[in-house]
């Protein structure tokens, strides 16, 4: 039964629209004016694109700038840029500490067993008085220190 209603609703509405655009009354321009109210409504499709963007497109186009500001001023500036220039500058005060300060220790180590054992290649030299002399001024190093730190008397 509801699909007969149907179709007969649709042939009736061409039927009309046949009448009213062809028949003897054929005059859109007129037939606009007299139903000008209902002219308006149907030809603004029920005001629905309008009220569809004042509803939702510019209160969401207005959301979305000031999400917009937002990120590029607080979220990139201080957090993005100020973390990135904190990590920044970290990093070079890592690189110099690393560069002058533990470098510098290893190096300077190094350096030190280098010279030591040039030292040593100066001493050992087949003489066992040089020997014996290094030996007595180790003895005697040890036994200063000994006392200056541990006081044993």
């Amino acid at each position: 039964v509801a699909g007969y209603f149907g179709l007969a609703s649709g042939l009736l509405g061409m039927l009309i629209g046949l009448i009213l655009y062809m028949g003897p009354l054929g005059r859109p321009a007129a037939i606009a004016r007299v139903f000008r109210p209902v002219y308006e409504l149907l030809s603004h499709k029920y005001y629905i694109d309008e009220i569809y963007w004042a509803l939702f497109v510019r209160p969401t186009g207005a959301l979305a700038r000031g999400l917009s500001w937002f990120d590029l001023h607080i979220i990139d500036r201080i957090f993005v840029d100020g973390f990135g220039w904190v990590g920044l500058l970290f990093s070079k005060i890592d690189s110099w500490l690393d560069d002058h300060l533990v470098d510098g220790l290893v190096n300077g180590s190094g350096w030190s067993v280098s010279e030591f054992g040039a030292l040593a290649r100066r001493v050992q030299n087949g003489f066992v008085q040089n020997y014996l002399l290094v030996i007595t001024i180790g003895l005697v190093s040890l036994v200063l220190l000994a006392d200056t730190f541990l006081k044993i008397h």
